[in-house]
């Protein structure tokens, strides 16, 4: 079950697949109201493995980013929800009231990792122990 809290903002977690695969290796959870509010805006591209995981949240807006990404809404067990592709500047989600969180990555990656509704995400601080 995921659950974040204030004691978790700023650490860095990875996110690993149903089959036990990384993901994501450089993913900052996002659970403080500032962290929350900020998001990913002043950045300047997401490099490989690095993403933001913003908790609690049901909907985004991509209003004055420098790149396009990719988000993938999770419920509370960890499970996808919904996935939007290459989501561009001035755009907005559909509000998502079954979830928990969005996590924000590279623009791409979610396909190329053939990620969809209904697999399973989990988020490891220590991910030798999913190995």
């Amino acid at each position: 079950m995921l659950s974040f809290k204030s004691k978790d903002n700023g650490k860095f977690f990875t996110v690993i697949s149903n089959e036990n695969k990384i993901l994501y290796d450089n993913i900052k959870i996002a659970c403080a109201f500032g962290s929350r509010l900020k998001g990913l805006l002043g950045k300047k591209e997401l490099s490989t493995g690095e993403g933001l995981f913003i908790a609690p949240c049901t909907s985004i807006h991509m209003f004055f980013m420098n790149f396009p990404i990719d988000a993938i809404f999770l419920d509370n067990q960890g499970q996808i929800i919904w996935i939007y592709h290459n989501l561009g500047k001035w755009r907005l989600s559909r509000y998502h009231t079954e979830a928990y969180g969005v996590l924000e990555v590279p623009a791409g990656t979610a396909g190329k990792h053939g990620l969809k509704p209904g697999v399973i995400l989990r988020f490891a601080e220590n991910p030798e122990e999913y190995s």
